[in-house]
């Protein structure tokens, strides 16, 4: 069988055959872009996946929403200092979920009344 690709990035089982493939905006200095290697590391900078859960966004650390990411549909973050999201809501240092009462738990157990 032949493969409609003249120069294909995976082959037998489906082993990537280069070294990496990336986007031609990758650096690790300026964390921009994506790699995924052959030896099976991978980067992604600023991910988004399916518009619920970001990862290392420009704020530095892991939001996660209830719904589209936007002002005040923050459920859950894990940064290492506060601050805002990148869409104006209020994120304490620590992990924190975050609800519509304004209920927070911080590190896994402090229960106080967040004000909205």
């Amino acid at each position: 069988m032949t493969t409609p690709f003249a120069n294909p990035i995976t082959g037998g089982q489906g082993a990537l055959l280069r070294a990496a493939i990336k986007s031609p905006n990758f650096s690790i200095a300026n964390q921009t872009g994506w790699s995924i290697d052959k030896n099976g590391n991978a980067y992604f900078f600023s991910v988004t996946v399916t518009g619920d859960i970001i990862i290392a966004s420009a704020a530095g650390g892991i939001f996660i929403y209830d719904g589209p990411p936007a002002s005040g549909d923050l459920i859950y973050s894990a940064v290492g200092q506060a601050g805002e999201d990148g869409f104006g809501n209020p994120v304490l240092a620590g992990e924190t979920s975050y609800s519509a009462a304004g209920v927070i738990n911080i590190n896994g157990g402090v229960q106080m009344i967040y004000p909205t």
